[in-house]
Order: structure tokens, then sequence, then C-alpha cells
């Protein structure tokens, strides 16, 4: 969590978190990291470094995920959870490839969320400069920022569609969270709506 684990501001911070990264991968045989905090809003200070001195800290051809935020909506434009697409641009520039949260969009009926996610994947894809899979949601965990029954794969798949553009280069495909609450009706719909 920014602020409370998480230092990204402070250079000694930076570069313990830095090199704990790179002994862990080294260490474990890993591919690389996914970074995520926790809230962290658009040019949050330090976050850009952190993830230049994750660059060069990691051994050669280790991979740099970021899990992103979404751009801001009318629907839901919270700071703390969502990204404008300068600050989108920066980051990918920095990383490998970026994983877009688009659930916890607080959204009380399935036709605004399926507008969301069909307008942040055309947002994000478009201000990226490496590959995008956009997260779906499959977890029941109700919470004023989730509700299961509006944010599912049954909404997702078909705004994540919709927002695809022709010209799919970024597109990576799309990330489930969270695998280990799946259905089979979950993994049903992915292998027949799989965009």
């Amino acid at each position: 969590m920014l602020d409370t684990h998480c230092f990204p501001a402070e250079p000694a911070w930076r570069a313990t978190f830095a090199r704990s990264c790179s002994e862990l991968v080294r260490d474990q045989g890993l591919a690389g990291i996914q970074l995520n905090i926790e809230p962290c809003p658009s040019f949050t200070p330090g976050y850009l470094e952190l993830l230049a001195e994750l660059r060069t800290a990691l051994p050669a051809g280790s991979r740099l995920s970021v899990a992103a935020y979404p751009p801001p909506h009318l629907l839901h434009s919270a700071a703390e959870v969502h990204w404008d697409p300068a600050f989108i641009t920066e980051v990918s520039r920095r990383c490998d490839d970026l994983v877009v949260m688009a659930y916890d969009a607080a959204q009380p009926v399935a036709r605004t969320y399926t507008h969301l996610v069909a307008s942040w994947t055309r947002t994000v894809l478009a201000a990226s400069t490496v590959p995008v899979r956009i997260g779906l949601p499959a977890y029941a965990e109700a919470a004023p920022w989730h509700n299961p029954a509006v944010e599912n794969l049954t909404h997702a798949i078909p705004g994540l569609r919709a927002g695809l553009p022709e010209d799919r280069t970024r597109y990576a495909g799309w990330a489930v969270y969270a695998e280990w609450t799946m259905t089979p009706e979950d993994e049903a719909l992915l292998s027949a709506g799989q965009p």
C-alpha cells in the first residue's frame, strides 16, 4: 500500500526494493516481476523513477510488468485509482507490458460497467507503447467498489470486445482476477467469448 508499505518518493526505499526484486528474480529463476502499488495516482512522486531503477537492477532479459490503472471516466473518476493517458504512456515507456485492472468500478448496473470496460480498453491501448492485457473480474467478494452481479466476465467480455480497435498490435489478451475464484461457468465464458 502506498505510503504504508511502499515509499517510491524515497530514493533509499527505491534502491532497497529494486535490489530485493533483482535478488528474488535471480535466486528463484523467475522470468521477471509485476509491480502493483495500490493506490497509486497518476504521477505519484518517485513512481517513474522506481520503474527506471527496477529496469536497471533486474537481471538482463528479465521482464518488468506493471499492474496498471484504467483512465478516469465520467462514470468513475476517483483519482487514486485511475491513470491519465499521459501517465499510462510514461509508465509504458519504462516496462515490458501493462495489465490494466478493469474492475472495482463501483457500477450499479451492467450496462455502465460494460461501457467502462470498452472505453478503458480503447484509451489504454491508444496510450500504451507496449503490449497490454486487460484485467477482467471473476471474483464474488462484494465491496462498495465491486458488485459481483455487475462486474463479472458476462459483462466484461462484451466491453472488451467493443473496445478493441481494428489495429490490435498492442493488445496482448486478457488476464483474470482471480484464477482461484473462477467457476466452470467462468471458464466456459472465456473459452467461448475470447476476444
